[in-house]
């Protein structure tokens, strides 16, 4: 929770101070809402979804990679030891719960 606050303090501290100082800042700021609402008629469904589902996919392929993902339901915890059948030495996995939160993170 700390950790959100302070990004989010060092995003709008230098962003208020780039509003008071310079006027064509807010007018950039401005037209991207508009540009974005421009695009949204022209894009088709089929368009935006690849664009999620491809904005999405590394994400997931860097959160397997580091730490493996366990496929199987464990509960609310974010990493579980799993044993491994050949070595018998168990290996740190993460969980679908520890995918939503980095997914929540870097959305945030």
């Amino acid at each position: 929770m700390f950790g959100v606050v302070v990004l989010r303090a060092l995003v709008i501290g230098p962003g208020a101070v780039l509003l008071e100082g310079f006027a064509r800042v807010l007018q950039l700021f401005a037209l991207f809402p508009v540009l974005t609402g421009v695009k949204m008629p022209t894009t088709s469904a089929e368009e935006a979804e690849e664009e999620a589902e491809a904005a999405g996919r590394w994400r997931v392929r860097f959160t397997e990679r580091r730490p493996p993902l366990a496929h199987t339901p464990c509960g609310e915890r974010s990493f579980v030891r799993l044993t491994d059948p050949p070595s018998r030495r168990g290996s740190l996995y993460a969980t679908p719960p520890f995918l939503a939160l980095v997914k929540i993170e870097v959305a945030d």
